[in-house]
């Protein structure tokens, strides 16, 4: 058995039940959340095929837009940490992203200051 199967029997399939179970849902109508037939579901959940990364990113998002709560993907994918991120997480993981764009942007700009000075150079020499 490849440890990538191992890892989705023993950690990503009891977690999409139990995100299931957390939300009161029965197959049936988890399935028509994602938008897949039930009988797909159902081999996810029983691990018999691998729940595709599209459904997992497509799970998340819904979660979030339809009860507000925001899944650990880091708790989903290796079992680490709560079910769900807390405020204090959502918020710390939104700053981290805006500094991660806060430094691209001054990367380009530090680049294009760099590009000046040396153009600058060449036309003084």
């Amino acid at each position: 058995m490849r440890k990538t199967d191992k890892i989705r029997k023993k950690i990503i399939v009891p977690h999409l039940k139990e995100i299931r179970e957390y939300f009161d849902l029965n197959q049936s109508d988890f399935a028509e959340f994602l938008g897949i037939e039930q009988n797909y579901f159902s081999r996810y959940e029983n691990g018999i095929h691998e729940f595709p990364d599209e459904l997992k990113i497509k799970l998340i998002d819904i979660i979030m837009s339809k009860y507000e709560k925001r899944i650990n993907i880091n708790w989903f994918l290796t079992g680490e940490g709560k079910m769900f991120l807390s405020e204090k997480d959502m918020e710390a993981s939104q700053l981290d992203k805006i500094k991660n764009k806060v430094e691209e942007k001054l990367e380009k700009i530090e680049a294009q200051i760099t590009e000046v000075r040396n153009f600058l150079k060449e036309i003084n020499s």
